[in-house]
């Protein structure tokens, strides 16, 4: 699901992201994050760079007030 547009996301820096254990992973607010499976863009990347949304929880609806990767 694409969110948002690449103005509200949080371009990474080649070494703020990963491959460990066939998991996808980012290096955002001080720790090595996961990034869901279906988070993932599997298309071309028009951007160059990997790019990260970060959204709270209750803007999802899912109760728990801490940040998700989208």
């Amino acid at each position: 699901m694409v969110c948002c547009a690449e103005a509200d996301g949080h371009p990474l820096d080649e070494d703020e992201w990963d491959i460990k254990d066939n998991k996808y992973r980012v290096f955002v607010q001080g720790k090595w994050t996961v990034v869901p499976d279906d988070a993932l863009i599997l298309g071309p990347n028009k951007f160059g760079k990997a790019i990260v949304w970060l959204w709270p929880r209750e803007v999802l609806a899912w109760g728990e007030a801490t940040t998700l990767i989208r």
